[in-house]
């Protein structure tokens, strides 16, 4: 269902839209670990790219960047400090948009074929605040529904034990 919520949250550019499928995936990261969203990510991107993306295996490669954010999500958990949580979530998207930037700059440019001075001319207007926005989003949505879906979890964990 997430595959199919896209939202655009720049209406000048709305080929630019928000997409809820990283909600599931940082939950996992929230409850279970890199051991276990790492797998999920990559699972849900292989099916995104092979039956639901318009942008194929560059797709793949733009999903995959979600890596850093669960990196980041999974030692925010390490502590319950909210102050040394809000941080690795900040720094978190810091780094999420350094590695995603040269990559989104790469690939439009050299496979979708935007111009470069195009590209130039929407990066920080548009692309990066995108991006922001975007895992900014995703991780609010991810921590409201952290503890509907535990307790979703214990009740069916409960009906098959």
């Amino acid at each position: 269902m997430s595959f199919l919520v896209k939202i655009p949250i720049i209406p000048l550019l709305p080929f630019l839209k928000l997409e809820v499928s990283d909600v599931p995936i940082f939950i996992c990261a929230l409850i279970s670990g890199m051991s276990s969203a790492v797998p999920v990510l990559i699972v849900v991107t292989t099916i995104r790219t092979l039956f639901l993306s318009s942008a194929s295996w560059p797709g793949f490669i733009f999903r995959m960047t979600s890596v850093v954010m669960i990196f980041f999500l999974c030692l925010s958990k390490k502590k319950s400090n909210i102050i040394y949580k809000f941080l690795c979530i900040c720094l978190g998207i810091l780094v999420y948009i350094t590695v995603k930037i040269p990559i989104n700059y790469f690939l439009w440019i050299n496979i979708f074929g935007i111009s470069k001075p195009l590209l130039d001319d929407l990066l920080f207007i548009a692309v990066i605040p995108f991006n922001i926005i975007k895992c900014i989003l995703n991780c609010i949505l991810a921590f409201g529904l952290i503890e509907p879906t535990k307790k979703i979890l214990y009740a069916v964990k409960k009906i098959f034990s």
